[in-house]
């Protein structure tokens, strides 16, 4: 589904009336709440260059989600579901954003079965356990969508430094450029198509004299731990829900490969170091180590750790 660009809230209101789909006006609401997120994520970074300062997947995205669309009642939760479900897929950036924090939901409902899922059990006789379900199911979401725009962010920190600079200006300008080809996909679908050419071609279509004086530099931060950092950011919300231990998240880490290349941490005191002073994730509750190595998760937790079918955006989860 093609989501137009709607500018502001008059828009959406046009919108809805003309299309007699009210559905407008919580998407332009769901934009703003997305984009919120999305550019405090990023002033975190920017402005807290050391990591150990940040506050990363503290709740964020829940926190805001009420007042965002304007108070959820239990009888309109089942329609809210369905504008995310509905905004998530749509040919939009932030659509893509959405429904990296979606699918997991109903991955996890296949370990699970306590979220929302092809297999929940039938509660349409039972209102309130159906809206306490999909209450839990939403707040779930919003974890990983608190993931999601963790990994966005933290990728580019490294990959699109401009886009941190202390220089306002120089930081607009990344941003602009970064957002051209999306932005063009909102208002027209077919304006996409100098951007998906090759990059040679592309390249040639974009620079022009007044590009090449302003456009800032891309020059890459240095990495040195992608994968590493990917999979703990990716798990954190299997360690906030299962209330991991940090011997716990290491045994996980472990299991999955990731201790072998090249590791930061060789153990899960380290683990704990590293996920505070690199990534700004800092664990609440001290919680019980699993004693077979294998804590609530575990199976899910290598099942989202399994390798792409294909190469990633910046940002983009594994299970997307």
């Amino acid at each position: 589904m093609h989501l137009p660009l709607i500018n502001n809230s008059e828009e959406a209101s046009a919108l809805a009336e003309q299309t007699h789909d009210d559905f407008y006006l919580a998407a332009f609401r769901l934009q703003v709440w997305l984009s919120e997120l999305s550019i405090q994520a990023v002033a975190e970074y920017a402005d807290k260059p050391k990591p150990e300062d940040r506050a990363m997947q503290t709740g964020q995205a829940w926190r805001t989600f009420f007042s965002a669309l304007g108070g959820v009642s239990d009888e309109n939760l089942y329609q809210v579901i369905q504008c995310l479900t509905r905004f998530s897929e749509c040919d939009n950036p932030l659509s893509q954003l959405l429904l990296r924090a979606l699918a997991p939901i109903y991955l996890e409902h296949d370990f699970s079965g306590d979220f929302l899922g092809p297999k929940a059990p039938d509660l349409s006789q039972r209102p309130r356990q159906l809206a306490l379900l999909m209450l839990r199911s939403v707040q779930r979401a919003c974890d990983w969508l608190d993931a999601a725009i963790h990994l966005q962010t933290h990728g580019l920190w490294f990959k699109e430094p401009a886009c941190f600079d202390p220089d306002p200006e120089t930081r607009r300008l990344a941003a602009r450029e970064l957002s051209q080809p999306y932005v063009a996909q909102m208002g027209d679908p077919s304006l996409t198509r100098s951007y998906l050419q090759s990059p040679e071609t592309a390249q040639r279509i974009r620079v022009t004299p007044e590009s090449q004086t302003s456009r800032p530099s891309r020059s890459e931060r240095p990495w040195p731990f992608p994968k590493f950092d990917e999979a703990v950011i990716v798990l954190w919300p299997l360690l906030k829900l299962h209330n991991w231990t940090y011997a716990d998240f290491w045994n996980v880490l472990r299991d999955a490969g990731l201790q072998s290349h090249a590791s930061p941490c060789k153990n899960h005191r380290q683990l704990a170091a590293y996920c505070c002073g690199a990534l700004g994730l800092r664990k609440t509750g001290h919680g019980q180590t699993a004693r077979n190595a294998k804590p609530a998760g575990y199976a899910f937790a290598k099942r989202l750790l399994r390798p792409p079918h294909r190469s990633s955006a910046i940002g983009q989860a594994p299970w997307s």
